[in-house]
């Protein structure tokens, strides 16, 4: 689990500022929020999340659109005989938070 948490560190260091440069300013502020690599180091799924809520389907055009740059690059960085496939998808924790807080407040009104 080490060398799987290694990996997963390694890839936001490096994909962190590349997506920045990707993506600019034109989306607001879009962060990395995770990276989930298997056990076997084979794919990574990357998540991102941005504050402006009609822009993400774009985002993720603009990262497929340049996946194989992504790629590339990890692939000439990386020190490792394979580097995990990667694939970028909209972190969606913050909505749930915001659901299960709206949920808390309702169970409470109703228990006043």
């Amino acid at each position: 689990m080490r060398r799987v948490q290694r990996v997963e560190a390694q890839l936001r260091r490096e994909l962190a500022p590349q997506i920045k440069e990707i993506l600019g300013e034109k989306f607001g502020l879009v962060t990395l929020t995770h990276v989930a690599v298997q056990a076997d180091l084979k794919e990574a799924k990357i998540y991102i999340s941005c504050l402006e809520s009609g822009s993400e389907g774009k985002i993720l055009k603009v990262l497929a659109k340049h996946l194989p740059q992504f790629q590339q690059r990890l692939n000439r960085r990386l020190q490792m005989r394979t580097v995990p496939r990667i694939s970028f998808f909209l972190d969606r924790s913050w909505e749930n938070l915001d659901k299960v807080e709206e949920l808390l407040l309702e169970i409470k009104k109703s228990q006043s």
